[in-house]
């Protein structure tokens, strides 16, 4: 008894053995077409010649297909804060609204800037009379400083006078020609006429200080003036942010505040947004590529898209920018088209799906994936020559799905199975089926 068991399971092992060697043979396509095969496709019991049809390779361009989901944005978008405190006065617009460049949103009413304005103003008015003042007193001191001028040139000569009228009388003293009071009131004249010439020039040195002063009080003035300009300038510019303008033509999409409201300016720490604006005559479709495909993605390249839930047919349109940088948390590089949308059928935030055609091949040499047959890592195809099958190794590259492109093994005009190739054998003996 346990002899004939333990023949029966060496038989049994066997039969196991010879399935697996048959299917690591033919492959597992190979099975399962024998199983349920068409009687079109299997070889033909009374002629064993297999019925197939066949395909010559054709040079075309091809691509690697990619596609990733992307979201439609506005090309622009912008939140609008006030400028200024004060008080919400008017609110002119509402979520939908289409408005136009410049056109005035809201206004904001601040009851101490023009208040503020009046005292500018009335600060330039003052130091502007100071300045004009400063001018008067400019001219007056250079006017006295000539009077001097010319008064110190009046002593100088009378002491060049006093100096010549001086020194005969020395000469005539030295002979006693005149007597000793002459000499000395000769002398007296002489001294008073060089002290008016020393307080003439104290007095223009004085002068001259008063102009240099009087100057630098004008400058001062001046720049106060400037200053005072400035301020009201400024002024000025903050009561025209008093209006919340539209940046660029667009439509309201998001109103936060009512009429009443107390607003900070921008610059204050509680602060917040009045309106948000979307610019959509012209969209934006934003794509996250993945680290690994980014560098096949470049600005130009060809792309079609479908919207979600739209009425468009496919768009075909060009890669407008890419950011060529990889975002450090999603490892993902971003990627932008622009997208016409006059009629404003596209929504900000709308999905949809973008399909690349990376690494483009052209005057590739290409066949139908489906006449491919896999064994591992290594891939085949039978070709048909003499009526009779061959199996060839090919090299394949870019593949869809639908269309492979050979990188050898095959020649332009080879004839390639696509159909019935799951029951051949090399050497088989084929009979090609007329294409419909």
């Amino acid at each position: 008894m346990m002899m004939r068991l333990t023949k029966r399971s060496i038989i049994i092992y066997l039969a196991i053995a010879a399935a697996i060697a048959t299917a690591a043979f033919f492959g597992r396509e190979r099975i399962l077409a024998a199983i349920f095969a068409t009687p079109a496709t299997r070889p033909s019991a009374a002629s064993g010649v297999a019925i197939v049809s066949v395909a010559s390779p054709i040079v075309q361009s091809i691509a690697r297909p990619l596609e990733l989901p992307a979201t439609v944005e506005a090309y622009e978008q912008s939140e609008l804060y006030a400028k200024i405190t004060g008080y919400l006065n008017e609110v002119r617009v509402d979520i939908g609204d289409v408005v136009k460049q410049g056109d005035v949103l809201a206004v904001i009413h601040d009851p101490e800037l023009p208040l503020e304005l009046d005292e500018a103003k009335a600060q330039k008015s003052q130091k502007a009379a100071i300045s004009e003042a400063s001018v008067v007193s400019i001219a007056q001191s250079k006017q006295s400083l000539e009077t001097l001028q010319g008064q110190l040139n009046r002593y100088k000569t009378e002491l060049e006078l006093q100096e010549i009228t001086y020194k005969r009388k020395e000469e005539l003293f030295a002979g006693n020609g005149i007597p000793r009071q002459d000499l000395d009131e000769a002398k007296a004249r002489r001294d008073l006429a060089a002290a008016d010439v020393t307080i003439a020039q104290a007095k223009i040195h004085d002068a001259e200080a008063q102009v240099r002063s009087a100057e630098a009080m004008q400058k001062v003035a001046s720049a106060e003036v400037d200053v005072a300009k400035a301020k009201i300038g400024r002024i000025e510019s903050l009561m025209q942010y008093m209006n919340i303008v539209a940046p660029f033509d667009g439509i309201i999409t998001k109103r936060y505040l009512d009429r009443g409201a107390l607003v900070q300016a921008a610059t204050a720490n509680r602060t917040s947004v009045l309106f948000t604006i979307q610019r959509n005559d012209k969209m934006r479709v934003v794509v996250a590529i993945p680290e690994a495909e980014a560098s096949f993605v470049k600005a130009g390249d060809a792309v079609s898209m479908k919207i979600y839930n739209s009425t468009k047919p496919t768009i075909q349109e060009k890669i407008a920018r890419v950011a060529s940088s990889l975002n450090s948390g999603s490892r993902t590089m971003r990627a932008e088209i622009n997208l016409a949308n006059t009629d404003g059928s596209l929504l900000h935030g709308t999905y949809c799906l973008v399909r690349f055609a990376l690494e483009p091949r052209a005057n590739a040499l290409t066949i139908s994936s489906a006449s491919i047959l896999r064994e591992g890592s290594n891939a085949f195809v039978f070709t048909i020559k003499d009526e009779h099958a061959a199996r060839v190794a090919v090299a394949v590259g870019l593949d869809d799905g639908k269309t492979a492109e050979i990188l050898k093994g095959l020649e332009k005009d080879a004839k390639v199975v696509v159909t019935g190739k799951e029951m051949l054998r090399p050497g088989m003996a084929v009979n090609v089926k007329a294409s419909p």
